[in-house]
């Protein structure tokens, strides 16, 4: 995986695993949570133990949103039903109101994460926490920052 992520697609500074750079993570009452350890031959490790910075993972949104490999639009297409809000590509949550707008979060111990992306408007957001924000905060503050994007682009 980590041959993809640095030959494919470029993202030198992302990989499977701990890297020497991770900040630690803190809960609601400042304790130190360290870092997850995952084993990278497990099947389940891509789920949550790629690393990577903001920097790298606008770069991904720039891959995704230009489409510069042929294997990801398939990604971006609806492949499922999701909730009201969303429906679901392959790795992306596709907003139902605008197709163009695709997002993945998620987050392990005390870390959480956001990445934002208008395909139409070529705008992204990135929000990375070592502090668990609680339920759907870092979406929230995510989708905020790609709509002002959004809109900056009207102008």
């Amino acid at each position: 995986m980590n041959d993809f992520l640095h030959n494919e697609l470029g993202l030198n500074d992302t990989c499977l695993g701990s890297s020497n750079n991770n900040l630690h993570g803190y809960d609601r009452k400042n304790n130190d949570c360290g870092n997850w350890q995952w084993d990278k031959e497990n099947f389940i490790s891509p789920a949550g133990a790629v690393s990577s910075t903001a920097e790298d993972l606008l770069k991904y949104a720039k891959v995704n949103m230009y489409e510069d490999k042929p294997y990801l639009s398939f990604c971006h297409k609806k492949h499922g039903n999701g909730t009201k809000k969303f429906d679901m590509g392959l790795g992306w949550l596709l907003l139902k109101k605008n197709n163009n707008v695709m997002l993945h979060g998620g987050g392990t111990g005390c870390f959480s994460s956001f990445l934002g992306i208008d395909k139409e408007k070529k705008v992204a957001s990135v929000v990375l926490a070592n502090y668990r924000l609680g339920k759907n905060n870092d979406e929230h503050i995510g989708m905020t920052l790609l709509e002002s994007l959004q809109k900056s682009k009207e102008i």
